[in-house]
């Protein structure tokens, strides 16, 4: 899912809407404010992911991740080797709780990078709701029912529904 594609279905839907609208203005009146309100919320979702990824790049380019993994192999090595030496007591629970702090933090991190998936799965869900909007809105000049207008609508604002949701959620987590 890229920014560009949902933009693209967004600037499809109004050039199909400005065709419909030549025809039956009366039963497409909702659908422009729905569909900017569905693409904006797609690009709302959209710039959360892309928040919650610069979070797993430092400034030297190495990710947080691989950097945690690394430090935690390290952690284990070291106390594998301390462990035989009896004098190295205080040491290694040094190091154990460094290992513990380090797998909650990667912890954390596998839990970011879920988030980020939703975020882009519901983006991708926006741009399908534009585009079935589109394929709706020709069948409809082509001779359909007014009842695909209705489901198009139904389709925007249940999307539209599910993105604040999603944005809610994040907003209560500290996103």
């Amino acid at each position: 899912m890229s920014l560009v594609q949902l933009i693209s279905e967004y600037e499809q839907l109004q050039t199909a809407l400005s065709q419909q609208r030549a025809t039956d203005p009366l039963s497409t009146s909702l659908i422009p404010g729905m569909a900017e309100e569905t693409c904006r919320r797609g690009l709302g979702v959209l710039s959360d992911a892309l928040e919650l990824m610069q979070i797993f790049q430092t400034p030297g380019r190495t990710s947080v991740r691989f950097k945690l993994e690394k430090q935690i192999a390290g952690l284990v090595k070291d106390i594998q080797a301390l462990k035989s030496n009896p004098d190295q007591v205080e040491i290694i629970k040094v190091k154990k709780e460094s290992l513990i702090f380090c797998k909650k933090r990667l912890d954390m991190l596998n839990q970011l990078q879920l988030h980020i998936e939703q975020l882009l799965y519901h983006a991708q869900r926006c741009e399908a709701a534009l585009q079935t909007t589109r394929v709706e809105l020709a069948a409809v000049r082509a001779g359909s029912s007014k009842s695909s207008v209705d489901s198009v609508i139904e389709v925007l604002q249940e999307r539209i529904n599910q993105v604040k949701e999603v944005q809610d959620e994040l907003t209560k987590m500290g996103y």
